[in-house]
């Protein structure tokens, strides 16, 4: 069945506001703490929406549909070796998750540790029992999501007076700025690599450019999406900022209803999230052992903390995508 381009952009976009996204800590990380948050959401939007239209057109070049098989059409080495290294990124975005869900739980007041255990078992127990239900979630819960965040952005932005500075005044160095167009640049190359499970299924020769296109335009509106969060980050001022979640703290000064109905929105994308990488974990397999021991380990990872596992190892795992990205646009060699 063909592909509409629309739906292109619009899953790339979905594929990118993440729970991780939708929570304000990986805006905050890659761009609202940084000295040089503009050119850092310049660099992540050129890299979203060229990224994204590269693969795009590498992949249906080379017929591949997925990023396996689009990295062995370049170098069968290299793709031998990506495949251990992304099920290692698997567990970190799976860690990252039940360490969002115990952070968010604790904004609450409710016990962060145990709750993201059995958290983490309900994600086991879906796998096991299959997971078509979690799907029809997934396609009902994209554009709440995003809707409710832009939302809530937007009213944050407008409807309240700017707060005490975050950083000094002060033009930042040439360094801080060079340093803030790698970490968004990072960030957009982790994203686009994420999302290749979306985007290279049913790339096609004769659609490839309007297809490149639409994920052109998808990553476009990822990066506005990321410049109107990070405003209205700024706009709240440090205090927001103190909190593990701060777009829950964004929520909560419209009411207890405002925070209870995102922090269900934002608890449902960890949800699905979850689910979608335990599954490869697990060796696509039906099997609650399999399954809740990729839990398991991801759960003892994330007692390190949702804030660390954002602040230390995405930008590390942006980087060696935005590598990898660097040496297939380069035409890495053909190795047949």
């Amino acid at each position: 069945m063909a592909r509409r381009p629309s739906g292109v952009a619009l899953g790339y976009l979905a594929s990118v506001v993440g729970a991780g996204f939708a929570s304000g800590q990986e805006v905050a990380t890659f761009f609202t703490l940084r000295p040089a948050s503009g050119p850092a959401l310049a660099a992540a939007t050129l890299t979203l929406a060229l990224g994204g239209r590269l693969i795009v057109r590498l992949a249906a070049a080379a017929g591949a549909g997925s990023l396996e098989e689009l990295l062995a059409s370049r170098s069968r080495r290299l793709a031998a070796w990506i495949g251990p290294a992304w099920l290692g990124y698997l567990w970190v975005v799976l860690a990252a998750m039940l360490a969002g869900s115990a952070a968010l739980l604790g904004q609450h007041r409710l016990p962060g540790r145990p709750g993201s255990a059995l958290f983490g078992l309900l994600v086991a127990l879906t796998v096991a029992r299959g997971v078509e239900a979690v799907d029809r979630l997934y396609r009902w819960l994209v554009p709440a999501k995003i809707g409710a965040l832009a939302a809530l952005a937007a009213l944050a932005w407008l409807g309240s007076p700017p707060q005490e500075a975050l950083l000094s005044p002060d033009a930042p160095s040439p360094f801080e700025t060079f340093r803030s167009l790698l970490l968004g640049a990072a960030f957009g190359g982790y994203n686009v690599l994420l999302s290749a499970g979306l985007l290279l299924p049913g790339a096609r020769p004769r659609e490839r450019g309007r297809e490149s296109a639409a994920a052109a335009l998808g990553g476009l509106l990822a990066g506005l999406m990321a410049a109107l969060v990070d405003a209205a980050l700024r706009r709240a001022g440090p205090g927001v900022l103190a909190y593990p979640v701060p777009m829950e703290r964004l929520a909560a000064a419209h009411g207890a209803w405002a925070s209870a109905l995102y922090s269900a929105l934002l608890l449902a994308a960890i949800y699905t999230t979850s689910v979608a990488v335990t599954l490869p974990l697990a060796g696509g397999r039906r099997s609650l052992p399999a399954a809740a021991a990729a839990v398991a380990v991801a759960w003892l990872v994330a007692q390190v903390g949702f804030v660390p596992l954002v602040r230390v190892v995405y930008p590390l795992m942006g980087a060696l995508a935005l590598a990898l990205l660097a040496w297939l646009g380069l035409g890495g060699r053909r190795r047949r």
